[in-house]
């Protein structure tokens, strides 16, 4: 859940709560320039008040709360501006239009998940992935397909992942996984109640995680430190597709897959171009672009 939907629930408590909350969201960043005393005297509250606030929220003090709801105002506020991420076509649009606009969405998409990457938790997770002997990835509809091709890559370069598609097994199979292993969890809402459970199973268990989730809070990153945002941008179920959300994950997979591969760059190319032409030599493609010069 993003931050300001979180003030909007606390708006709905007491009367010093709503002030604080409505002021916050009214003045959005004008926030910037305000302190703890100044967000009391404009509420006709206390400083002590603003600090509870934000402590309710999870945060130690005003200032902390400030700080990540300005990030999140700028994040809302940036990329998405020609298309609408639940409905980036319309029904009277013709199909060159419809191309069009999902040809926008998807570039969108890219720069808004690209504002998301953080390169120190993306180095942390491509040297845990270094570290694991296999890499398990667990989800649910959509996620296991795009799961799939981050498998096959990664196969190619000698590096062992499996899929957990057998909903009803996984719990099971937690058991042969250790923790020389890692896990890789996709959920977009962070709230599969499927994906939590086996999750706070691999938890005790000690295994390292990774969650790939969406931005804000939510119940999936508060069982690992390692997390990797998904363009936070459709909704629930009010929408045309998952266009966005699963073009943001593919990018986050495809990104995995690059810096792991970069990690013993002449090694991997060996390995990956040595199985390709063994596989590739009953081919004979009329293309030139295509066609490989020793075949």
């Amino acid at each position: 859940m993003l931050l300001e939907q979180r003030i909007q629930k606390l708006c709905r408590l007491s009367d010093s709560e709503k002030a604080i909350g409505e002021l916050l969201l009214e003045r959005r960043y004008d926030l910037k320039n305000l302190s703890t005393r100044d967000i009391a005297s404009l509420t006709y509250t206390s400083s002590a008040t603003v600090v509870r606030f934000a402590q309710k929220l999870g945060y130690k003090g005003f200032n902390d709360l400030k700080d990540d709801y300005l990030a999140e105002l700028h994040y809302l506020d940036t990329h998405f501006r020609r298309v609408d991420a639940n409905f980036p076509f319309d029904k009277q649009d013709n199909t060159l239009e419809v191309a069009g606009k999902l040809n926008a969405l998807l570039k969108e998409t890219l720069d808004d998940t690209l504002s998301l990457v953080d390169g120190h938790m993306l180095q942390r997770v491509t040297q845990l992935f270094k570290r694991s002997h296999t890499i398990h990835i667990f989800g649910i509809g959509s996620n296991l397909l795009l799961g799939r091709l981050f498998q096959l890559e990664m196969r190619r370069i000698g590096k062992k992942v499996e899929i957990e598609s057998l909903v009803g097994e996984f719990g099971f199979n937690i058991n042969t996984i250790d923790k020389e292993d890692c896990v890789l969890l996709i959920s977009y809402s962070g709230e599969s109640q499927t994906v939590l459970n086996h999750g706070r199973l691999l938890k005790e268990k000690g295994i390292p995680m990774v969650a790939i989730t969406s931005l804000g809070d939510n119940s999936l990153k508060a069982l690992t430190p390692l997390v990797l945002h998904v363009t936070t941008r459709e909704k629930q179920y009010t929408k045309v597709g998952n266009f966005s959300s699963e073009y943001s994950i593919r990018y986050l997979l495809d990104l995995l897959y690059a810096t792991y591969f970069q990690l013993d760059y002449d090694k991997h190319l060996q390995t990956k171009i040595a199985l390709s032409k063994a596989i590739e030599k009953c081919r004979h493609p009329q293309s030139e672009i295509i066609r490989e010069e020793d075949i």
